[in-house]
């Protein structure tokens, strides 16, 4: 039985499940929103026990044979930025709380990706610092809420982004995107930036972009034509749907450094983001441990949601 940890409704969730059951492959997925979901652990009498009640059935964590972790933020509350109610920030951290305890329980079953090794990947910096170890070329950057620290960027560059270190919701629905920022701007706002820590780097001028998605032992590359209009020139994901991507390929020098990047990071699963300059260079942004595929696959029929669903089955089979 594969565990899938996410919601509804969620649709690469929905498209794998699909996938694995057309097989042969049981699976559950347990929803914290769902009000009929629920989970129980007991620790009494010298033993522990625990079960999983979804979609009208229970059955016990003996028999989990593989863990997807594929928790979003789901409702505002879980967005940094997003607010919530009394109530739904205490129900969304005691949800939070139990089900990040779930490796103890599950320590001997495959997970993908571990979520030990899902959370400490997910920092820009420490992503950063383990790329440029491997051998990636990154952006010029600084992370500091020091407006000292930060305004010498200026001398060395023409041009200069702002980006968040993580996700945040602008309630109801609007997100921080990359922005290119002036040195006037910067020191104009020396009194907000030294209330939080903020992350600038160099600006790239880009020939294209490339989103490279590994599920375990395949790679799956796709060009961005991100350059091919206004709206994308600087953050793609300004206007996501816009038909600008086909698959390509990466080389066997690239291939080697995100393979090494995976096993340094421990990850199975990873969707990384690069900038391709104007000369040919290839710059690392990030690696999201648990990015979004769904959208690419429909543009290219590359796929993806397949290699999801072997990787997990494979993963059952090997406990």
């Amino acid at each position: 039985m594969i565990l899938v940890v996410g919601q509804h409704p969620d649709p690469h969730i929905e498209t794998v499940c699909a996938l694995l059951r057309n097989q042969g492959t049981p699976v559950c997925i347990l929803d914290r929103y769902a009000t009929e979901d629920y989970i129980s652990f007991e620790m009494s009498g010298g033993k522990n026990r625990g079960y999983i009640h979804s979609q009208g059935t229970t059955f016990s964590l003996d028999e989990i044979s593989c863990v997807w972790w594929r928790v979003k933020p789901a409702a505002p509350v879980e967005f940094p930025g997003g607010g919530g109610t009394l109530s739904e920030q205490f129900r969304s951290k005691e949800w939070n709380a139990l089900l990040r305890s779930l490796p103890a329980w599950l320590s001997h079953v495959p997970w993908i990706n571990p979520l030990i090794n899902y959370q400490s990947p997910r920092t820009k910096p420490g992503q950063l610092m383990l790329a440029r170890e491997i051998g990636f070329t990154i952006p010029d950057t600084v992370i500091s809420n020091n407006i000292d620290d930060i305004a010498p960027m200026f001398n060395r560059h023409k041009e200069i982004i702002y980006k968040t270190l993580d996700s945040f919701l602008i309630p109801p629905d609007k997100i921080i995107y990359t922005n290119i920022t002036t040195k006037d701007d910067v020191l104009q706002r020396r009194e907000e930036i030294r209330l939080a820590p903020c992350m600038f780097q160099e600006f790239l001028q880009k020939s294209y972009e490339l989103r490279v998605t590994v599920v375990g032992d395949r790679i799956f590359s796709v060009a961005i034509d991100s350059q091919s209009d206004v709206r994308t020139k600087i953050d793609w994901r300004r206007d996501q749907s816009r038909s600008m991507y086909s698959s390509t390929d990466i080389g066997e020098a690239l291939t080697s450094k995100l393979r090494t990047y995976m096993t340094k990071a421990s990850l199975v699963y990873g969707a990384f983001d690069f900038v391709v300059t104007l000369d040919e260079q290839v710059v690392f942004l990030e690696c999201n441990p648990s990015g979004q595929w769904l959208w690419l696959e429909k543009a290219t029929n590359l796929p993806i949601s397949q290699a999801v669903a072997d990787l997990l089955a494979q993963s059952t089979s090997t406990t």
